[in-house]
């Protein structure tokens, strides 16, 4: 399980299962006012629910608490700004069309050139990033996009920054390059490296230095995960 101290609350110490087991519980919280009342819950509802539970008994579970009473929480909350900064080492969240969620890693970046993402194999019902999803093998190929088309309007949020995650095997990554007519295989900085054989179509067709948005990256996704057919289309 690995620990980390927060961004937005410094000497606060964060964990991958606390923050798992909070997630599967706002995942429950919300499903209980949906089968119950038939809606979503509010925040308010939630800083009740809360204050309520903690009470007088909070030094059970936080020292800070011992001999007193919890009587209200709030949260605080700002507007989310319009563009998402994002960073190499970043670990976002993808919204699948069923609902369910997979994740990826922000792994290279080539200033006008675009940069890389690779995509992890673990499908969850919730988007909630541990630890555990990293020692998941690679769905596919890492994948060229162009940065802020995927990841400034937020379609694919960040969970997580990691500014000192440093990529291994990126000089050793081969790709297609050329027009489509001509194409050869070349290494990450454009160079020929050999010919290209278009019998191989089917194991290179998602190496390309093609730069895709959001809506392509998930296409090329959940056709790797058997829910798209050839053409795009999702399977019923």
């Amino acid at each position: 399980m690995g620990w980390f101290e927060s961004e937005q609350s410094p000497d606060t110490l964060i964990g991958d299962e606390p923050l798992d087991l909070a997630g599967r519980f706002l995942e429950e919280f919300r499903d209980a006012y949906l089968d119950g009342p038939g809606r979503l819950p509010t925040v308010a509802e939630l800083e009740a629910t809360l204050a309520m539970v903690i009470g007088k008994v909070g030094g059970r579970w936080f020292e800070e608490l011992d001999g007193k009473q919890v009587v209200k929480l709030k949260l605080e909350t700002k507007k989310a700004p319009k563009r998402q900064e994002f960073a190499v080492g970043d670990i976002f969240a993808i919204p699948l069309s069923a609902g369910d969620y997979v994740f990826g890693r922000y792994i290279y970046d080539q200033a006008e050139r675009g940069g890389l993402i690779e995509i992890y194999g673990d499908v969850r019902e919730a988007p909630v990033f541990d630890a555990e999803v990293l020692e998941y093998e690679l769905m596919g190929p890492p994948l060229w996009v162009s940065g802020p088309a995927v990841f400034e309007n937020g379609e694919f949020p960040i969970l997580r920054h990691e500014p000192d995650y440093e990529p291994e095997g990126i000089d050793e990554l081969e790709f297609l390059g050329g027009p489509p007519h001509d194409y050869k295989i070349m290494d990450i900085d454009r160079n020929v490296v050999r010919r290209f054989n278009p019998k191989d179509w089917d194991a290179w067709k998602d190496r390309t230095f093609m730069l895709r948005n959001a809506q392509n990256v998930l296409h090329t996704v959940e056709g790797w995960l058997g829910r798209r057919d050839e053409s795009g289309e999702l399977i019923e």
